[in-house]
């Protein structure tokens, strides 16, 4: 049997006036998120540590990671 004592913190976040709506639940959410920028690749604080996130794949384009995001970036645009 697993102990999960995450359950007890989880059940006391929901706030005492929510009811769920089975209805509105189930549908996704109106609108959309766009990422316009990203503040970028941190190569020259510690080499060591950026040394190898930075790759080129077989179509030609860089992919690295920044932030929280794998970015994969054409050179010709």
């Amino acid at each position: 049997m697993a102990v999960k004592p995450f359950l007890g913190e989880v059940k006391a976040s929901t706030p005492s006036w929510y009811k769920p709506n089975a209805k509105r639940d189930n549908q996704l959410p109106k609108g959309s998120l766009a990422l316009y920028h990203v503040m970028g690749f941190r190569y020259f604080y510690i080499l060591d540590e950026c040394r190898d996130m930075c790759a080129f794949s077989d179509k030609g384009t860089a992919v690295f990671v920044a932030a929280a995001l794998g970015v994969e970036m054409d050179m010709k645009t």
